[in-house]
């Protein structure tokens, strides 16, 4: 089983916007703001303050298919992703 934080950083690093919903509930948007808040829960999976539903994540699809908000916000979390987790310091 792969987790969901794993699957975060591989969509992070390949420049895509994340809406993490884990195990234990819903995270939300990441970006560069709350990068660091999403990881110390693992992107919802060990912790989050409310449970996913379809409602939520319909709403948050849905405010990214209609801005471009999503290519920069992949932008972003790739250079997060790739300072964070730099090969030669792993």
């Amino acid at each position: 089983m792969v987790g969901t934080g794993r699957i975060a950083l591989e969509a992070m690093a390949g420049e895509r916007p994340v809406i993490a919903c884990g195990h234990h509930g819903y995270f939300g948007e990441v970006n560069r703001n709350n990068f660091q808040q999403a990881w110390e829960c693992y992107f919802g999976d060990h912790a989050a303050e409310q449970t996913c539903n379809q409602v939520i994540l319909h709403r948050v699809l849905r405010n990214f298919l209609r801005s471009d908000i999503g290519v920069q916000t992949g932008r972003d979390l790739r250079k997060l992703v790739l300072k964070q987790f730099d090969s030669k310091k792993t």
